[in-house]
């Protein structure tokens, strides 16, 4: 392209450093560049009953739920296990097992 003129070999590196602004400020948009805050601790999850149907898996998290406790449903490949924060296991199985065997 004789009619550009000189500095028609700046042209091409400064097209890609345009896209790779365009590329940078549409994932700062999507949200990818949020780090973690270092003040708030990081939650540990732990399982306390599975492998089992979603349905089971569901029934349980909303007991632990009416009970106050935090119980999430996780996807092992292997079935669904119900995680809850690391210091809610014991009361957590506890209400577990007072739903399967009342009076116990």
């Amino acid at each position: 392209m004789p009619e550009w003129n000189s500095f028609s070999y700046a042209f091409g590196p400064l097209l890609a450093l345009v896209g790779v602004l365009v590329i940078i400020w549409m994932l700062k948009r999507a949200g990818f560049d949020e780090k973690p805050d270092p003040e708030e601790p990081e939650h540990v999850r732990a399982p306390i009953i599975g492998p089992m149907s979603w349905a089971d898996a569901n029934r349980v998290a909303k007991q632990l739920q009416e009970a106050g406790l935090e119980g999430a449903i996780s996807d092992q490949g292997d079935g669904f296990r119900v995680t809850v924060p690391a210091d809610d296991v014991a009361q957590g199985r506890r209400v577990i097992w007072s739903e399967l065997f009342p009076g116990s």
